[in-house]
């Protein structure tokens, strides 16, 4: 999620604030639900509204995360480093 975020940004993909689309925000709210939670509205409310915007989100185009903007394509690491991890 970080990576995505840190990668949109590069790309200008975010508002003079640093946010993403709504869509985007949707997106990651349902896919990284375990690590990020927002604090309004109300989780009930979340859920229902998250709900509805990410079959469109995907639709458009938004994904929660993007191999374009991925570490391993903005910085491979050396051969010799991946076969150590």
């Amino acid at each position: 999620m970080i990576e995505t975020l840190f990668g949109l940004a590069q790309q200008g993909q975010v508002d003079a604030k640093g946010m993403p689309h709504p869509l985007q925000l949707a997106l990651f709210a349902t896919e990284f639900s375990d690590v990020l939670e927002f604090r309004k509205p109300p989780p009930a409310v979340q859920r229902m509204i998250f709900g509805v915007l990410t079959p469109i989100a995907r639709r458009r185009g938004y994904r929660a995360t993007y191999p374009q903007i991925s570490r391993t394509v903005l910085a491979p690491r050396p051969q010799s480093e991946t076969l150590a991890n």
